[in-house]
Protein backbone atom coordinates (compact mmCIF):
# COMPACT_ATOMS: atom_id res chain seq x y z
CA UNK A 1 0.00 0.00 0.00
CA UNK A 2 1.79 3.15 -1.15
CA UNK A 3 1.22 6.37 1.74
CA UNK A 4 2.31 9.85 1.83
CA UNK A 5 3.57 11.93 5.13
CA UNK A 6 1.60 15.68 5.61
CA UNK A 7 2.01 16.70 9.18
CA UNK A 8 3.93 14.16 10.29
CA UNK A 9 1.33 11.50 9.97
CA UNK A 10 1.04 8.80 7.20
CA UNK A 11 -1.98 9.18 5.11
CA UNK A 12 -2.53 5.32 3.11
CA UNK A 13 -3.69 4.97 -0.55
CA UNK A 14 -6.26 2.36 -1.14
CA UNK A 15 -4.70 -1.24 -1.14
CA UNK A 16 -3.61 -2.79 -4.60
CA UNK A 17 -5.09 -6.15 -5.84
CA UNK A 18 -2.71 -9.35 -4.73
CA UNK A 19 -0.86 -11.22 -7.48
CA UNK A 20 -0.07 -14.79 -7.40
CA UNK A 21 3.55 -15.36 -8.81
CA UNK A 22 4.73 -18.93 -9.10
CA UNK A 23 8.55 -19.97 -10.01
CA UNK A 24 9.05 -23.03 -12.27
CA UNK A 25 9.77 -26.09 -10.19
CA UNK A 26 13.12 -28.07 -10.96
CA UNK A 27 13.98 -30.82 -13.33
CA UNK A 28 14.66 -34.25 -12.32
CA UNK A 29 17.46 -36.01 -12.98
CA UNK A 30 16.44 -40.03 -15.06
CA UNK A 31 17.90 -42.56 -15.08
CA UNK A 32 17.01 -45.66 -17.13
CA UNK A 33 17.20 -49.31 -17.08
CA UNK A 34 16.70 -51.59 -19.91
CA UNK A 35 15.33 -54.59 -19.73
CA UNK A 36 12.92 -57.46 -21.63
CA UNK A 37 10.94 -55.47 -24.00
CA UNK A 38 10.81 -52.89 -21.43
CA UNK A 39 11.81 -50.16 -19.55
CA UNK A 40 12.48 -49.22 -15.90
CA UNK A 41 12.59 -45.52 -14.75
CA UNK A 42 13.97 -44.04 -11.64
CA UNK A 43 14.25 -39.86 -11.29
CA UNK A 44 15.02 -37.61 -8.28
CA UNK A 45 11.96 -36.78 -6.54
CA UNK A 46 11.17 -32.79 -6.70
CA UNK A 47 8.26 -30.38 -5.42
CA UNK A 48 5.82 -30.40 -7.86
CA UNK A 49 2.55 -31.90 -8.08
CA UNK A 50 3.55 -34.57 -10.77
CA UNK A 51 6.06 -35.77 -13.39
CA UNK A 52 5.23 -36.22 -17.45
CA UNK A 53 7.92 -38.61 -19.00
CA UNK A 54 8.03 -38.31 -22.80
CA UNK A 55 9.55 -41.16 -24.76
CA UNK A 56 10.11 -42.48 -28.49
CA UNK A 57 12.07 -43.92 -30.82
CA UNK A 58 13.87 -40.61 -32.17
CA UNK A 59 15.98 -38.18 -31.15
CA UNK A 60 13.80 -35.46 -31.89
CA UNK A 61 10.90 -37.08 -30.11
CA UNK A 62 8.39 -37.60 -33.59
CA UNK A 63 6.00 -39.77 -32.89
CA UNK A 64 6.56 -39.68 -28.82
CA UNK A 65 3.91 -41.13 -26.12
CA UNK A 66 3.79 -38.75 -23.00
CA UNK A 67 3.07 -40.22 -20.01
CA UNK A 68 1.82 -39.06 -16.44
CA UNK A 69 2.65 -39.64 -13.10
CA UNK A 70 0.37 -37.81 -11.09
CA UNK A 71 1.70 -38.52 -7.88
CA UNK A 72 4.47 -36.22 -6.40
CA UNK A 73 5.42 -39.40 -4.42
CA UNK A 74 6.04 -41.60 -7.14
CA UNK A 75 9.74 -42.02 -8.39
CA UNK A 76 10.04 -45.03 -10.38
CA UNK A 77 7.44 -46.47 -13.28
CA UNK A 78 8.22 -49.18 -16.06
CA UNK A 79 7.38 -48.91 -19.24
CA UNK A 80 5.87 -52.03 -21.15
CA UNK A 81 5.80 -52.98 -24.48
CA UNK A 82 8.75 -51.65 -25.81
CA UNK A 83 10.07 -53.22 -29.24
CA UNK A 84 13.26 -55.65 -28.63
CA UNK A 85 16.67 -54.12 -30.37
CA UNK A 86 15.49 -50.69 -30.91
CA UNK A 87 16.90 -47.49 -28.84
CA UNK A 88 14.45 -45.14 -27.00
CA UNK A 89 15.18 -41.99 -26.10
CA UNK A 90 13.29 -40.75 -22.54
CA UNK A 91 13.14 -36.89 -20.89
CA UNK A 92 10.77 -36.27 -17.87
CA UNK A 93 10.14 -32.91 -16.34
CA UNK A 94 8.34 -32.20 -12.92
CA UNK A 95 5.15 -29.88 -13.39
CA UNK A 96 2.74 -28.03 -10.04
CA UNK A 97 -0.66 -27.08 -10.38
CA UNK A 98 -1.39 -24.01 -9.72
CA UNK A 99 -5.17 -23.33 -10.32
CA UNK A 100 -6.05 -24.62 -13.60
CA UNK A 101 -3.17 -24.43 -14.76
CA UNK A 102 -0.20 -26.69 -15.03
CA UNK A 103 3.99 -25.06 -14.59
CA UNK A 104 5.93 -26.91 -16.05
CA UNK A 105 10.07 -27.64 -14.89
CA UNK A 106 12.84 -27.72 -18.15
CA UNK A 107 13.35 -31.19 -19.41
CA UNK A 108 16.33 -33.67 -17.73
CA UNK A 109 18.86 -34.60 -20.03
CA UNK A 110 17.57 -37.29 -22.83
CA UNK A 111 18.77 -40.54 -22.03
CA UNK A 112 18.53 -43.44 -24.53
CA UNK A 113 19.08 -46.90 -24.23
CA UNK A 114 18.54 -50.05 -26.30
CA UNK A 115 15.77 -52.27 -25.12
CA UNK A 116 16.68 -55.95 -24.78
Amino acid sequence: TAYKTISDKKQYATTSTTSVVSTKPVAPTLSVKAGAKKATLSWSKKTGTGYEVVYSTSSKFSSARTLNVKDKEIVKKVVLNLQSGKTYYFKIRTYKMVGEEKIYSAYSKVVKTKIK
